[in-house]
């Protein structure tokens, strides 16, 4: 017998139930449709090697069937250089936004 690992998530008992309706109708199981997906995974790895890794924001689930173009990977180099602002309220976010752009309305005046 076969060696097996075992993968446990957790997701939406919507999209469980509307992933294996359609994997049901292509002929695989959760098991298989997972077992590809890692394939996969690990198969962009092995052809862009750590490079891939380097973008975070490019993730598998982005580049599953689309390779982001160069402008694309800039943009987001550029953005996770500049940092991430991290919010702990959709008010604070609001306040600060609003704040930015009274400044720059100031600044413009």
């Amino acid at each position: 017998m076969t060696e097996t690992g075992i993968v446990n998530v957790q997701i939406s008992p919507e999209l469980k139930r509307d992933a294996e309706k359609v994997l049901a109708q292509l002929g695989l199981t959760p098991g298989e449709a997972i077992e590809e997906f890692y394939r996969d995974v690990l198969g962009r790895y092995q052809e862009k090697g750590d490079a891939w890794l380097e973008v975070p924001r490019v993730s598998f689930c982005m580049c599953w069937g689309k390779t982001p173009n160069a402008e694309t990977i800039a943009a987001f180099e550029e953005t996770d250089r500049a940092g991430r602002m991290r919010f702990d309220s959709l008010d604070e976010m609001i306040a600060y936004f609003d704040k930015v752009i009274d400044e720059d309305d100031e600044e413009d005046a």
